[in-house]
């Protein structure tokens, strides 16, 4: 009977230490088990070839270069993005900003009547600064299994951290979305 409870006990205890895995609302692909945005959008009013030219364009301003990867059959664009974000960890009572840069490729292509962004490999570089190593998102959001001490406070870190990420990159969708079919950016000249 005493092995019972203590074997009842010894389970209890186990379950209760057990950490969850972070929940993380950025879109994870099945198949190659990346982080991945992905959509495919009607645009049967568009021409894939104006749609190409106002994503060019789109592109130029957005990220302030040309160094873009463009396909000659003018179906396909291939940038590289980046915006910094800062989140904030917990320790103890305070609260301590770390500043990241996340890094992506956007891929943008074009048929008739539509067109499909991809938005993947996904990185963060600690600091204000491109010349750090950068990690892939997926290494980021696993980094709490190495830890021993402060699983919990990692992993909260983690999911405020791909919380704000998948808000800055919602955003940037919605922008691929009006410059695709709008056109180059619309800057405010009211100053």
């Amino acid at each position: 009977m005493k092995k019972i409870i203590l074997f009842s006990l010894l389970s209890f205890a186990t379950i209760c230490l057990a950490q969850k895995e972070p929940s993380i609302s950025i879109p994870l692909d099945p198949e190659t088990k990346l982080y991945t945005y992905s959509e495919v959008i009607d645009a049967s009013e568009k021409a894939p070839k104006e749609m190409y030219n106002n994503s060019k364009s789109w592109m130029a301003q957005k990220y302030s270069d040309s160094d873009f990867i463009v396909d000659d059959s003018l179906s396909k664009l291939v940038d590289l993005g980046s915006f910094r974000i800062t989140s904030l960890i917990g320790a103890g009572l305070v609260k301590i900003p770390f500043n990241f840069t996340i890094l992506y490729t956007i891929t943008l292509g074009f048929k008739d009547g539509r067109y499909r962004y991809i938005i993947d490999n996904i990185k963060t570089s600690f600091g204000d600064s491109d010349a750090d190593t950068p990690q892939t998102l997926e290494t980021f959001a696993s980094s709490y299994k190495e830890m021993e001490i402060g699983k919990k406070r990692q992993i909260k870190f983690i999911e405020d951290t791909c919380q704000i990420l998948d808000e800055k990159m919602k955003k940037t969708i919605k922008e691929i979305k009006e410059g695709v079919i709008g056109g180059a950016i619309k800057k405010n000249d009211d100053w």
